[in-house]
């Protein structure tokens, strides 16, 4: 609070946040981790995108910083992880709206603050071992194992497979 009138109006200022000591915190990392203090459970665990870990940090918190790019490819792991599990797109960071749409179906908006950030809780689970999963979990084609294992390392399981003698497709095959 930085001005107080009791007949009128109470003035907030929106960029400082306290630290909690004497001191006080600037800026977006400071105002992002007064919103997640707000907002999250304690044990919460979070992926920061576009912030440094250190400055979002809190006691009851474990935030790791992660690159744009590697948050679909870390899908699996911030999926299956114990516990509520948060990612956090800064607006600094360029999160595009394909960065967002590839969120969509394993991820939900719980936040969203204009030229700051967005909250996403990770909400997927895997159901499925990845070699039994189906197109509607993430694979392209149905049946597709070179899809589910990730194309040359599936195409090399099916390889010694069918060394062995089991042809994949046929139910009747040996």
């Amino acid at each position: 609070m930085v001005a107080e009138d009791p007949e009128t109006c109470v003035v907030y200022d929106l960029v400082r946040v306290p630290s909690g000591g004497g001191e006080e915190r600037f800026g977006a990392a400071a105002q992002a981790a007064a919103l997640l203090d707000s907002l999250l459970p304690p044990g919460a665990t979070v992926y920061a995108v576009g912030l440094p870990a250190e400055s979002l940090a809190g006691p009851e918190r474990t935030v790791t910083a992660i690159e744009a790019p590697g948050v679909v490819g870390q899908r699996r792991r911030l999926e299956a992880a114990a516990g509520a599990t948060f990612i956090l797109l800064a607006h600094t960071a360029g999160a595009s709206a394909e960065l967002e749409r590839a969120l969509d179906g394993w991820t939900r908006k719980v936040a969203q603050r204009r030229n700051l950030c967005d909250i996403f809780e990770v909400t997927g689970r895997p159901e499925r071992s990845r070699l039994g999963r189906s197109p509607g979990n993430g694979d392209s084609a149905q049946g597709s194992t070179s899809q589910a294992r990730g194309g040359e390392a599936a195409d090399k399981l099916t390889s010694r497979l069918e060394r062995l003698g089991f042809s994949g497709g046929d139910a009747d095959a040996p």
